[in-house]
């Protein structure tokens, strides 16, 4: 005999296109501070050019990127 789910615990969602993109982007961004970290290479700033407005660009969208990547702890998380 099995139970019916309980309508207690909330229906588990999967992640959607920009919950996706944001975690590549702060995959990506972490990756990049870990390499400037350990070898000294800032490869955003290698890939776009040194202080340009691309790359303040990109490094903008990475960090939006992580204040986004803060709802998942809220919405993943459930105390009950």
């Amino acid at each position: 005999m099995t139970t019916p789910p309980s309508a207690a615990v909330p229906a588990r969602r999967g992640f959607g296109l920009l919950d996706g993109c944001a975690l590549l982007l702060m995959v990506l961004g972490a990756l990049n501070w870990a390499a400037v970290g350990l070898l000294g290479h800032d490869f955003v700033a290698l890939l776009f050019g040194g202080h340009t407005q691309l790359t303040r660009a990109v490094y903008l969208l990475i960090g939006l990127a992580g204040m986004y990547g803060l709802s998942f702890a809220f919405r993943c998380y459930h105390p009950f």
